[in-house]
């Protein structure tokens, strides 16, 4: 009987593979030693794909970007901006258990020189769409600002207490009727 051929492992399959391991141990703590048995490969089919471990971290980052941050903007910057506010709290403060490990992992890795441009990026990227809703719903422009400030702060908070309380009540609802 023959052997079942492994699956080919694409560039993708270790990006996906590493934001597990990264939601799992924190996003600093990715090594190919480790990720390699993961997927049962090899380290040479790792660099088959990527230079180095820089190289992951860097593809981890913008998928990371692209998912929980440019995505979402895309879709809800075609909306009205009081129906976008609404969407994007729900989404915020909704999400799973997953998604919560892995954005609280890449927050508090933020020191690390790899990981800390993305997450600066990703915070003035929310902030400034926050505060661009803000406006669009009337609000003025310095009110706006603190109010995303605050929201922001609310969300940072919230993924910090789902840690300690993962089924603990959403923050969402409270928050979506102080920005009014």
């Amino acid at each position: 009987m023959a052997a079942t051929p492994k699956k080919r492992l694409s560039r993708q399959d270790w990006i996906d593979a590493a934001i597990v391991m990264g939601a799992e141990l924190g996003f600093d703590k990715i090594a190919v030693e480790v990720l390699a048995p993961r997927l049962g490969a090899t380290r040479g089919s790792f660099y088959w794909h990527f230079t180095d471990r820089a190289d992951l971290i860097g593809a981890v980052l913008a998928e990371w970007e692209r998912l929980a941050t440019a995505q979402i903007i895309e879709h809800l910057d075609q909306l009205p901006p009081d129906e976008a506010l609404t969407k994007l709290i729900g989404a915020a403060f909704g999400a799973d258990a997953f998604q919560d490990g892995a954005e609280w992992r890449l927050i508090t890795a933020a020191d690390d020189p790899l990981i800390g441009p993305s997450v600066a990026r990703v915070h003035r990227l929310r902030l400034e769409f926050i505060e661009k809703l803000l406006v669009g719903t009337g609000m003025s422009t310095l009110d706006a600002s603190e109010r995303a400030r605050v929201a922001y702060v609310a969300y940072l908070g919230s993924l910090a207490l789902r840690q300690l309380e993962p089924d603990g009540p959403s923050p969402g609802p409270a928050l979506l009727r102080l920005l009014s």
